[in-house]
């Protein structure tokens, strides 16, 4: 369905959730929880494995609103893809925490607020599990605030959600977890030619071993950040998953006789030699703010031999 609807055109950018309404409400009525900007709540991490499948865009939300986050595939016009397909068959491990943020506006100001998801936090009802959701907003000794004045502060208050509440259309992700800088470098060679734009990063280790690889879009990388190109990423880990699981063995499988193309030939090579892997995206901060640039797959046992840092991450 996001696949089909992500090469829709709109007369208005803001339109796109409303044309899933209907499915979203079927969520909250079956108790699986409202979508956050277009992914629903109980399969967040599944929900964020979104990959570009062609050339993007950042849509535009309606004026004075901010634009869809970048995380959600919303907030990119665009055709994009999702690598795994059925999520029923990804034993999909969670790793973080997350606190949901929604925007409450009025005539006189706009603030995100603690999204409080007390009764609509339901069981997964395939094998990947639940997405590890705080009921009970972060104890910080003030509120988290933007460096860029024109986005809304996040305020610690709760707001309880409905259970009918369908769509929230302006959240933030916020988690306090581990984040790992890595080189990256680009691998060099044609672009599949039916995904024009598209392009991969391999994240390396201090002795340039192939460690992991991102598969990104060109124009997401100049507007996000800059026509210079990146020797590092910032990752956020948000899973870990078994590549030597049977589905696993079949998409790489299918990815290297077809014309698919979702991981590089580098990437399948490791994957098979080291099928612990963790979900991971790079990340751009920006004035306290951070932008998903890319979703990544990067080897369990190498982040486990890197320091990396404990620290809060507002994703927007």
């Amino acid at each position: 369905m996001v696949e089909k609807l992500s090469i829709r055109h709109f007369t208005k950018d803001e339109d796109v959730l409303k044309a899933l309404s209907g499915m979203y409400s079927m969520f909250a009525l079956n108790k699986l929880g409202p979508a956050a900007s277009g992914v629903p709540i109980n399969f967040l991490e599944a929900s964020l494995m979104w990959q570009p499948a062609g050339r993007l865009r950042r849509r535009i939300a309606g004026s004075p609103n901010p634009p869809y986050p970048t995380w959600s595939w919303a907030g990119w016009t665009g055709p994009v893809t999702y690598p795994f397909y059925r999520i029923e068959n990804l034993d999909l491990q969670p790793v973080v925490q997350w606190y949901l943020y929604m925007l409450i506006s009025n005539d006189a100001t706009s603030r995100y607020v603690f999204a409080d998801m007390t009764g609509l936090v339901a069981e997964p009802i395939v094998s990947t599990k639940r997405t590890n959701w705080s009921l009970q907003p972060p104890e910080l000794l003030s509120p988290l605030a933007f460096g860029n004045r024109t986005i809304p502060k996040l305020a610690l208050v709760k707001q309880p959600l409905s259970s009918t509440a369908a769509i929230l259309d302006h959240t933030i992700l916020l988690c306090h977890t581990r984040i790992y800088t890595v080189p990256v470098k680009r691998i060099l060679g044609p672009e599949l030619p039916t995904r024009a734009g598209l392009c991969y990063f391999s994240a390396i280790d201090g002795e340039s071993n192939t460690i992991g690889e991102f598969k990104l879009e060109t124009g997401t990388l100049q507007t996000l950040i800059g026509t210079e190109q990146p020797v590092v990423a910032e990752v956020l880990p948000i899973a870990n998953v078994d590549f030597s699981s049977r589905a696993l063995k079949d998409l790489l499988w299918l990815s290297r006789h077809s014309r698919i193309g979702q991981f590089s030939e580098s990437f399948m090579e490791l994957a098979e030699k080291d099928p612990n892997i963790s979900i991971v995206l790079w990340i751009d901060r920006q004035d306290g703010l951070s932008r998903r640039v890319a979703l990544g797959y990067i080897t369990s046992s190498s982040l486990s031999r890197s320091a990396g840092r404990a620290d809060w991450v507002i994703l927007g």
